[in-house]
């Protein structure tokens, strides 16, 4: 029998089998406190600390993943059936700070709904959440991290309207204890609903750097979009976000592999990672079936990239044949979706906290994003006009965010 710790009141006695149901309510966690035997003194004791335990929180997540995944595939079948409306769900991620990639989303978001399309924007960066700030919204009541503390909680309730038609958010709520490293079952439940809500398109601002949330963020989108600049730490910390993010692309995908394991094992004892060309090449030498395994799952890795703050002409030619190289490494084609060139309105424009296209709709940024939304982002053939652009652009100048309507 087992006491557990909850508001400094110990409640039990409980057994391993209720402990098991109240994980899978979520009552139970790795954080809680048990008394037990510890190092041979009893002692209230984080259940991760407990060997008995570990499989207990294995089963529970295995459990969730298998029930997300079902999810997924349902919510799939149903869109190719015709029954549940197509939602794209589209990450925008980066390898560092400071890239402008909370205002490059905030700017695509507001093209999409200029072109007559349905786009909910969402705040992924736990960590530091700025999209409202980059909208001038205030603080939600409720957040995206509402949704990872509350098991009950629903996606569609977190919605936010911003006075914008086709238009809402998602915000975030930087700081939020239990945040680090966020169950995988839960992220793929969570990009689930998201599918479900009604939207053409669903677009995550995630968090900077290489974490595992970021990534499998990233991942678990239809499209992933890579925010760089032209300085060479920009583009090289670009290069390491796509070949890690490939790289757990490949863990998670390929976990049934025996080979693919060894070798992703032989790999963390080296003193330096291979690239993912010569990685199948090793592969392929011992198991030509494991390698288009592998394959297979960096095809289906979603990426394209925008390079922002172009300021000279030359600085696209030159990331272009960066990207080439990079594409060699990967083994995958790196698509550019365009550039946005350098304005100094648009650092105005973030400063008085609001969107860049909106403050000048008609500035050379502003129509770079446009055109990227246009024939990027929409689906191909419809996107490609320059009067669907004028009309947006006309649409831009009339839009005003009401704070009041949050």
């Amino acid at each position: 029998m087992y006491y557990q710790l909850v508001n400094n009141m110990s409640q039990g006695p409980f057994t391993f089998d209720q402990l098991q149901e109240m994980a899978r309510l979520g009552t139970f966690t790795t954080n809680s406190l048990v008394w037990y035997p510890l190092l041979g003194k009893w002692q209230w004791a984080e259940a991760r600390r407990i060997p008995e335990f570990a499989e207990l929180f294995r089963t529970v997540e295995n459990e969730a993943l298998r029930a997300a995944k079902l999810e997924a595939r349902d919510i799939r079948r149903e869109v190719a059936e015709g029954t549940r409306p197509p939602t794209t769900v589209i990450a925008v991620g980066g390898g560092k700070g400071g890239i402008g990639k909370t205002s490059l989303t905030v700017g695509l978001g507001l093209c999409l709904a200029a072109m007559e399309q349905s786009v909910i924007l969402v705040d992924c960066d736990f960590g530091g959440s700025n999209l409202l700030t980059a909208l001038g919204l205030p603080d939600p009541q409720l957040a995206g991290a509402d949704f990872f503390v509350n098991k009950e909680a629903m996606v569609k309730r977190l919605l936010m309207p911003t006075g914008v038609d086709r238009f809402r958010v998602i915000g975030g709520k930087g700081g939020v204890l239990g945040l680090a490293n966020l169950k995988y079952a839960r992220k793929l439940k969570f990009i689930n609903q998201l599918r479900t809500l009604e939207a053409d398109f669903v677009l995550l601002d995630l968090g900077a750097g290489t974490s595992y949330d970021v990534l499998d963020f990233f991942l678990s989108c239809d499209r992933g979009i890579l925010v760089t600049c032209p300085d060479p730490f920009s583009l090289e910390n670009a290069f390491g976000f796509l070949k890690t993010a490939m790289y757990r692309n490949v863990i998670r995908s390929c976990s049934s592999d025996e080979i693919v394991r060894r070798h992703l094992k032989q790999q963390a004892g080296r003193a330096y990672r291979p690239t993912l060309f010569q990685f199948l090449g090793e592969l392929r030498a011992e198991s030509p079936e494991s390698a288009d395994t592998v394959w297979n799952s960096l095809a289906s890795c979603p990426r394209g990239l925008i390079l922002n703050m172009v300021r000279r002409r030359g600085e696209i030619k030159k990331t272009a044949a960066q990207m080439a190289e990079m594409s060699r490494q990967l083994s995958v084609t790196v698509e550019m979706l365009g550039p946005v060139s350098y304005d100094e309105m648009v650092r105005k424009s973030a400063l008085k906290k609001s969107p860049f296209v909106l403050t000048r709709p008609t500035a050379k940024a502003s129509l770079d994003l446009l055109r990227i939304a246009s024939e990027k982002i929409l689906p191909r053939g419809t996107g490609e006009s320059p009067d669907l652009r004028r009309r947006a652009i006309r649409r831009l100048k009339k839009i005003r965010i009401d704070v009041s309507s949050s």
